[in-house]
């Protein structure tokens, strides 16, 4: 996926259309690809120009004042979640399946990942960051990354409900929100919260290891082999980037 925001950042709300609405049906590491076979042609400098438009595509949407809404219909990995996290709504359904797995590829959570995983309660962010954890709509929303669940079938009723609002601001979509907006039910990231706040709190991955193996539960053991499958760097490197920028 690619976004063209087409929104000034100053703050300006002088259209009738101020509504920015990416719909985040599938993101499954496209960028990788196309980067790993921009490189093998010998295009050098494209991983930079790739990464320095993310990243401020991904400033963009956080500074926006205008409203920006993003559906996270589907897989919503990586990239997916940089131009959708940063944005003033963002709205799960049950087809959402979401995650920064980037310590399975050897890489690290970027797309501003330090700062929303930092908002989510307790050490969930941490564990999150580390385990590439995948995250269905109630778990987004208790984390707060989502602000609304909509099932899916209801979604044709608020993109009407948009289209045909004589002014898109943040009144007109909180109204809609609202006559679509249900409960997901219980998030299963959250009945493990006390889990992860007594392993994912340790001061070093060592140590981290060694609490989940003193939990002696299915969960801890198969977060201990979800840890041990990725990259050992990444690992040191991830929870060192969480550790030091939690208070940016």
């Amino acid at each position: 996926h690619s976004v063209q925001v087409q929104a000034d950042a100053d703050g300006r709300k002088d259209g009738r259309r101020d509504l920015q609405l990416p719909r985040i049906a599938s993101h499954t590491g496209g960028d990788i690809r196309s980067m790993h076979a921009k490189l093998t042609a010998g295009q050098k400098d494209y991983p930079e120009m790739f990464f320095r438009y993310e990243y401020s595509l991904n400033r963009l949407i956080h500074r926006l004042a205008k409203p920006y809404m993003a559906l996270l219909d589907g897989i919503t990995m990586g990239g997916g979640a940089g131009i959708s996290v940063h944005g003033s709504y963002r709205v799960a359904t049950e087809r959402t399946i979401f995650a920064m797995p980037e310590t399975a590829i050897g890489l690290f959570p970027d797309i501003g990942a330090t700062r929303f995983l930092s908002t989510v309660p307790g050490h969930v962010g941490m564990y999150l960051a580390l385990t590439g954890a995948r995250l269905r709509g109630a778990d987004l929303l208790w984390t707060g990354l989502a602000t609304h669940y909509v099932p899916s079938k209801r979604l044709p009723r608020l993109m009407e409900e948009i289209t045909h609002a004589e002014r898109v601001d943040h009144r007109t979509l909180n109204a809609a929100l609202s006559l679509v907006s249900d409960d997901p039910g219980p998030s299963d990231l959250a009945s493990h919260a006390n889990d992860i706040d007594r392993c994912f709190s340790a001061s070093s991955i060592e140590e981290i290891l060694s609490r989940l193996k003193a939990e002696g539960t299915p969960w801890a053991e198969d977060t201990t082999q979800t840890l041990l499958r990725h990259s050992p760097t990444s690992l040191k490197v991830t929870f060192r980037q969480m550790r030091e920028g939690k208070d940016l």
